[in-house]
């Protein structure tokens, strides 16, 4: 499988990474929560820039962003614009969107970008374009905040995800029940092999915590955890889940004779 990298960080071998977003709304909550993100069992520091109360104004993004690269140092940088038809909060256009995608990219302070795919695939594309420009690794998410699609529907999702360009593939479904997580927790299984690149798996919500925690068991390769505020339903303490991840893989090499 084709690794990812984000500054030194490889995506996709050892240990699942942990991301945690920053989701204050102005740059003094920014600065406090990268400050403390930056000491924490964090990997990856996400920027949850649609939760910013300036999220449309250019120099704003600019100087919040520079707050934060900063406060974590060469700490990986994520930068998530979510709009409000993605389940985000940034009430945008798609032109607006693009420029400030843009923006974040061409500045060299972010690693990583999520571009929501299949929402608005036009927007997507041309977000895809201008990350390949700037050598800036994306993360194609799909959310589905009501339901667990059927196994069918999930791998045709994945595969439209790594064909439309993403790097990272990442899905992200709220579950009915449990067979819901295992039906989730069993997609990788199918699908691997298929895109050759680092797969983001996450059931939200408090029944699916155990995607969080036990992302190894299914080469999941990052997992969301929060530092205080969460910015999805279901995170688990960042803390918490390294201690999670660090006790599976330990059995797990235990179990391979490692």
């Amino acid at each position: 499988m084709k690794t990812v990298k984000a500054g030194k960080l490889e995506i996709g071998s050892g240990l699942p990474k942990i991301a945690v977003p920053i989701t204050g709304k102005n740059e003094a909550e920014i600065s406090a929560q990268a400050k403390a993100i930056s000491c924490s069992s964090a990997d990856i520091v996400e920027w949850r820039a649609d939760l910013f109360e300036y999220a449309n104004d250019s120099a704003r993004i600019n100087s919040a962003i520079s707050i934060i690269r900063s406060e974590i140092g060469k700490m990986p940088l994520l930068f998530t614009l979510r709009t409000a038809s993605e389940g985000g909060n940034a009430d945008i256009s798609k032109v607006e969107y693009l420029r400030l995608i843009s923006l974040a990219a061409q500045n060299s302070l972010i690693d990583l970008c999520d571009v929501e795919m299949l929402s608005n695939p036009e927007a997507a594309a041309e977000a895809v374009k201008i990350c390949a420009l700037y050598r800036i690794p994306v993360i194609g998410s799909r959310h589905h905040f009501d339901k667990t699609p059927s196994a069918s529907e999930m791998i045709d999702e994945v595969l439209q995800i790594k064909a439309r360009g993403a790097d990272i593939v990442k899905l992200a479904v709220m579950p009915q029940n449990e067979n819901d997580v295992w039906r989730l927790m069993s997609l990788s299984s199918l699908v691997l092999q298929k895109i050759s690149c680092p797969l983001v798996l996450i059931a939200m919500g408090a029944m699916g915590a155990k995607t969080r925690a036990f992302s190894e068991l299914f080469s999941s390769a990052i997992t969301f955890s929060s530092f205080g505020d969460s910015s999805a339903p279901g995170q688990l303490d960042a803390e918490m889940t390294a201690r999670a991840l660090k006790l599976v893989h330990t059995t797990l090499s235990a179990c391979n004779g490692d």
